[in-house]
């Protein structure tokens, strides 16, 4: 088996390099599917809010 120029398995440091960066894609990826459910959650939750029909005031005699 011949192998090429550019054929070379990485080094450990870019391997681990490579690594973190998948960890900091997967973190933020993570962190904005959170913040987009929790203001979907609240949104959906002050539309709700605003859609509820107006209390019932007591009328004085």
């Amino acid at each position: 088996m011949t192998e090429g120029a550019g054929s070379q398995p990485p080094s450990f440091t870019e391997w681990q390099r490579g690594q973190l960066r998948l960890a900091r894609r997967e973190d933020a990826l993570r962190w904005g599917l959170s913040f987009l459910a929790v203001l979907a959650i609240s949104g959906g939750a002050i539309w709700w809010i605003m859609r509820l029909p107006p209390p019932v005031m007591a009328v004085p005699e």
